[in-house]
């Protein structure tokens, strides 16, 4: 398998800025391409098995290529084994390390994106979802736009959407989004006279899904709190602890 049977060309202008995460969505985008070529190739023989290793060798290929692009190390310095040394335990060795790495960088990326994020509650969304719709209308009036960047704002429309269905809202990719639509180029002011309110809207609606967001996080000082000291075990008097000692400290 080589480069354009596991990608293709126009997935390319979809990938994110952060070298990582665009690691991460390339190998995305291969991997299941890869799993349906193993599938057609059907079961093991001597034939079908050097048609197996031709595409797990393409695969892994290509993802080391891509981490070389963008600098994502350890696989960066790794150096692709030849067809004659690549085997089953170098393969499953290399599926590791990948597993390993995505592991560490998907869970780094949540984290981020949490902090990043905003729920936002269905009314907003759905006022977005409308917002959205007129832009989309916007853009396809705008006689100064080229069918290629016309389909470019709307691919950047239609991950707005899909950002919309998760739990928590990337406002910083809204705003990337946002920012892109007003940085068109106001040949029309009539164009510029639509999408330019709708954009701050969308804002506005954000701004204030993280208003709320960061009210409920802060919790409310009320005075330091009275701390229970830790229990104390039950010590009971030893055996050799003389009575006289006893006496000293009975009242009676």
């Amino acid at each position: 398998m080589d480069f354009f049977d596991f990608i293709k060309p126009e997935e390319l202008d979809d990938l994110p800025e952060d070298p990582h995460v665009a690691f991460i969505a390339f190998v995305r985008l291969a991997e299941p391409r890869l799993s349906a070529r193993l599938r057609e190739i059907g079961p093991r023989d001597q034939d079908t098995y050097e048609q197996i290793d031709d595409a797990r060798y393409g695969f892994q290929n290509l993802v080391l290529g891509a981490a070389k692009k963008f600098g994502v190390e350890p696989f960066a310095s790794l150096e692709m084994p030849t067809l004659k040394n690549h085997s089953d335990e170098n393969y499953r060795q290399f599926r590791a390390d990948l597993t390993h790495y995505l592991t560490q960088v998907m869970l780094t990326v949540a984290i981020r994106d949490r902090s990043d994020s905003v729920p936002l509650p269905p009314k907003s969304a759905d006022s977005i979802r409308q917002y959205v719709h007129y832009l989309r209308e916007a853009i396809d009036k705008a006689d100064h736009l080229t069918k290629a960047r016309k389909a470019a704002l709307h691919r950047r429309l239609d991950a707005l959407i899909e950002e919309l269905d998760r739990k928590r809202v990337r406002y910083l990719l809204v705003a990337r989004v946002v920012i892109e639509i007003l940085a068109i180029p106001g040949a029309l002011q009539a164009s510029y006279d639509v999408m330019a309110p709708l954009a701050a809207k969308i804002l506005r609606e954000i701004g204030e899904a993280k208003l709320a967001d960061d009210d409920e996080k802060r919790i409310p000082f009320e005075g330091p709190v009275a701390l229970s000291p830790p229990r104390q075990p039950s010590v009971k008097p030893s055996a050799n602890f003389a009575r006289d000692e006893m006496d000293d400290e009975i009242p009676f």
